[in-house]
């Protein structure tokens, strides 16, 4: 299956505090456990579904959100397993999401709310935001096209143009874009800002220093009948989009303020170690480039934790040397280390030569040490508290909960969980509702005015520690829970 790829500026799914009460509903309760609106739709749209309820039908919306259901039951199981639950590591990802979420909110309410958005230009651009488009699109390397560099460098392209360089590219792909998939701001513009032409060129877009995209609409549809739910989770992405661009200028502000006149300096010869010691983790074996994993896949993150511990125990007389000095602290090669078990390090170049390691790495340390004193002021303000934060931390938590437990399921019955993600046997998931006696409720009004998107998305958030914004929809089983066909209850 093909996934689209949505990279979102901070946060702004559906989650911010400014949601409808419709949107704070209920969908369904296990035990102790609520599965909300905001955090169904998240999923739904933004959390690639398996082939097995890929679709649109009123048994895959069964099967989705049987799967929430088990999930959750499989967490109730999971949190009075303390081997499960006090693992460093999840301890760190929990701990790194909830601040990460809080200086999300803090950029909300430092920034976005002092940005005034035009109503009438809203409800212009949310009309729009229906539309989907056919196109042609021409990626390649500038150099692969360097014979026409003057058609690069003009502003409006015609058909003519984009004939000559489909010629010199000799790829061009169709895709499918719709409003949520519309990646880079140029194209979201381009697209919705106002309503694009069949026939219009949108490009030359950089994409970075040396990749080009040029695009060509051939056609368009819309979709009719948004729901309520449907215009307020589109209306929220627009806002998100238009508000961005001038909540950027308060934050550096508030940065500012912040970080105040703080000088920070490196000790090179400490800082060279570190470059010695990192390198190794972050470049694979024999790789010239460093490539940012945009999702933080977990098996390279694994591969770098074990590398990282290699190089540790190898280099264990290092670790207290001062690498930079900041307001009076002295952080040392092991602060550093104990930082980044919960705040990744972020860099802002995302694919470069090994010889540029060293400039990276400052610069993604002093962004780290930034994001320290954000964390501070946003405990300050009691951020941690707030609801958002709390709902995306046990969020993230009964994921990551039932994801352990389904595994120790698997081996307690004699199932590989490393062969394929296999899903749970039918008997395991109805003995585990059965033991936990809890109540399991479904508003299945609710659950049936709710539409499966029809395209597969993963939601990726820029420049953050943690970019995944939502969790992996839950591999747990393709079947409908029974009770659902039931009367509802």
């Amino acid at each position: 299956m093909k996934r689209n790829f949505l990279l979102i500026g901070l946060l702004l799914l559906l989650s911010f505090c400014s949601q409808s009460d419709q949107q704070r509903e209920i969908l369904a309760k296990v035990g102790n456990r609520q599965i909300i609106v905001d955090e169904f739709l998240n999923r739904l749209y933004f959390s690639p579904r398996p082939a097995y309820c890929s679709g649109t039908s009123q048994k895959d919306k069964e099967i989705v959100i049987s799967n929430f259901i088990a999930e959750k039951a499989l967490a109730i199981v999971a949190e009075k397993n303390l081997d499960l639950t006090r693992r460093p590591r999840l301890l760190n990802f929990l701990q790194g999401i909830k601040e990460q979420t809080m200086r999300q909110v803090q950029f909300e309410k430092e920034a976005l709310n002092k940005v005034e958005i035009d109503s009438n230009q809203l409800n212009e651009i949310l009309q729009n935001a229906a539309r989907t488009y056919q196109v042609e699109a021409i990626s390649a390397l500038s150099q692969n096209l360097n014979k026409n560099l003057i058609l690069l460098n003009k502003e409006n392209l015609d058909s003519v143009d984009f004939e000559n360089l489909k010629q010199l590219a000799k790829a061009v792909e169709k895709l499918k874009l719709s409003f949520y998939t519309s990646q880079h701001p140029l194209i979201f513009e381009k697209l919705y800002l106002k309503p694009a032409k069949v026939g219009q060129i949108i490009g030359p877009i950089w994409l970075d220093s040396d990749q080009v995209l040029i695009l060509r609409i051939n056609s368009w549809r819309s979709v009719k009948n948004f729901s309520e739910i449907e215009r307020h989770f589109f209306k929220k992405l627009i806002e998100e989009q238009l508000r961005m661009r001038e909540a950027t200028k308060f934050y550096f502000n508030f940065i500012r303020k912040v970080m105040g006149d703080k000088q920070l300096q490196f000790h090179l010869s400490s800082l060279r170690n570190l470059v010695n010691l990192l390198g190794p983790v972050y470049f694979e074996p024999g790789a010239p480039d460093f490539i940012s994993s945009n999702l933080n896949d977990p098996l390279q993150l694994w591969k770098r934790e074990v590398r990282l511990d290699s190089m540790k125990n190898r280099n264990f007389r290092m670790l207290n040397e001062r690498v930079l000095s900041i307001d009076g602290r002295h952080w040392t090669i092991a602060e550093i280390l104990k930082e980044m078990e919960h705040h990744p390090l972020v860099f802002r170049e995302k694919k470069y030569p090994r010889r540029q390691f060293g400039n990276q790495l400052k610069l993604a340390l002093i962004d780290l040490v930034r994001d320290q004193y954000l964390t501070k002021e946003a405990y300050k303000k009691g951020y941690d508290e707030n609801r958002l934060v709390k709902q995306t931390v046990n969020l993230w938590r009964d994921y990551f909960y039932s994801v352990l437990e389904k595994e120790q399921l698997l081996r307690e019955n004699g199932i590989n969980p490393a062969n394929s993600w296999p899903l749970l046997p039918d008997s395991l998931i109805t003995s585990l509702i059965s033991k936990l006696q809890v109540k399991i409720h479904v508003n299945k009004r609710l659950l049936q005015s709710i539409k499966l998107p029809e395209i597969q998305t993963i939601a990726i958030q820029k420049n953050t520690p943690y970019p995944m914004a939502i969790p992996n929809f839950p591999l747990i089983t393709s079947k409908a829970l029974p009770f659902l066909n039931q009367p509802n209850q």
